[in-house]
Order: structure tokens, then C-alpha cells, then sequence
């Protein structure tokens, strides 16, 4: 007798399993599809960037071997690289690249932008968010006292290779506001930290200029 009920207890427990595995098994041959879909995807997104990159690259290097007297093609060739909005590097090389071409043709107001575009793109490597920002602050004629403090501010507390440089255009800056003290602490620290030769000998020449006078 025990053997029947054992085996009617089986047979039940197997009628349960099919009936889950009925239920469920829809579901879960969805979440099998969902999942191979993620998968392709971010192969295929992997691979389009990887093409992207490699296709950005190459018109930038046609870009810089043109003849400068192209100025349409080079034109083009950098729009369409700055359209890809900073998502590789080749984006950001050209927004820099025109950026000194139209301080070049003394149009400093589409320069600036394109720096200004540069040092806020949150897609964009903090090195070159860093020089941007300087650059976008050397070239300005029109920033307030405070905006350019801000600016040196903002750009110091970011690390980056550029620091040294950053606050020694910041002594220049101080010295042109007649901060002759400001600035010379700021000088007297970038000569005695010599990690960048060429900043330590422009302070030092600096220094100089400022004890003789």
C-alpha cells in the first residue's frame, strides 16, 4: 500500500513540475531572448564605435595633410568631426584644430566658443577640458577680474598636466593687475617646484625682470 501512495506522490509531484515549468517556461525563454538581444547590441555598439574611431581618425589625418589652401575641405573635414560632439578623440583634436585656425584668421569670437565648447563637454578627457579652459581664458579680452579668478580656480583644482602652466599665466595675470606680491608667491613656488623646466625658467626670467624694475 505504501508503495501505491509513494508512487501517486511521485506522479503528483511531476504533474506540479509540468505544470511550473508550463507557466513559467514563456517567461523565461523571453528573458533568454532579451538577454542574447543586450548581448548583440553592445557587440554591435562596440563595434560601430571602434569604426567610428577608426573612420574619425582617418579623415583627421587626411584633414591635417591637406593642403592649407583647401579651406573648404579642411573646413568640412573638421565640422563633421566636431558633430560627433567630443565622443572620441579625433572630435576633440579637431574642435582645438579650428579653434587655431580662426585665431589664425583673427576671428576670436568662433574660437572661443569652440574652446569654451571643449572645456564643458562633460564627454571630453579632464586634460584637454583643462587647456581648453586655458586657452579660452588667454585669448579673452572681455572677462571680468573675477571671472578670470574664477576660471584660474576652476582650472587649478582640476590635476592635470597643465597646472604649472595654468598658475603661472595666472602670475602674468596678477602682475597685469599690478598684484605684484599675489604673483610673485605664485612665481617663487613654480621655481622652487621645477617639474616643468620651461615653466621654472619663464619664472625664473620673470623673477628677474621683476627684481630690476
Amino acid at each position: 500500500m505504501s508503495d501505491i501512495f509513494t508512487e501517486i506522490d511521485q506522479e503528483l509531484k511531476q504533474e506540479k513540475l509540468i505544470k511550473v515549468i508550463s507557466k513559467y517556461a514563456p517567461y523565461a525563454i523571453i528573458a533568454i531572448i532579451i538577454i542574447l538581444i543586450l548581448a548583440i547590441s553592445k557587440i554591435a555598439w562596440s563595434n560601430y564605435n571602434v569604426n567610428l574611431q577608426e573612420k574619425a581618425g582617418d579623415i583627421f589625418n587626411t584633414t591635417m595633410t591637406l593642403n592649407k589652401t583647401d579651406d573648404r575641405l579642411v573646413k568640412e573635414s573638421l565640422n563633421y568631426l566636431i558633430s560627433l560632439n567630443q565622443k572620441n578623440i579625433f572630435s576633440t583634436l579637431a574642435t582645438f584644430n579650428k579653434a587655431s585656425l580662426e585665431i589664425g584668421k583673427d576671428n576670436k569670437k568662433e574660437a572661443l566658443q569652440l574652446y569654451h565648447n571643449i572645456y564643458n563637454s562633460k564627454n571630453t578627457d579632464l586634460t584637454f577640458r583643462q587647456l581648453a579652459g586655458l586657452l579660452y581664458v588667454v585669448n579673452s579680452t572681455n572677462l571680468t577680474e573675477k571671472e578670470i579668478n574664477d576660471y584660474f580656480t576652476s582650472l587649478n583644482n582640476i590635476k592635470g598636466p597643465f597646472n604649472d602652466l595654468i598658475k603661472l599665466e595666472n602670475a602674468l595675470f596678477l602682475l597685469d593687475r599690478d598684484n605684484k606680491s599675489a604673483a610673485i608667491d605664485i612665481l617663487e613656488k613654480l621655481k622652487d617646484d621645477q617639474k616643468s623646466y620651461f615653466v621654472y625658467k619663464r619664472a625664473e626670467e620673470i623673477l628677474t625682470v621683476i627684481s630690476q624694475n
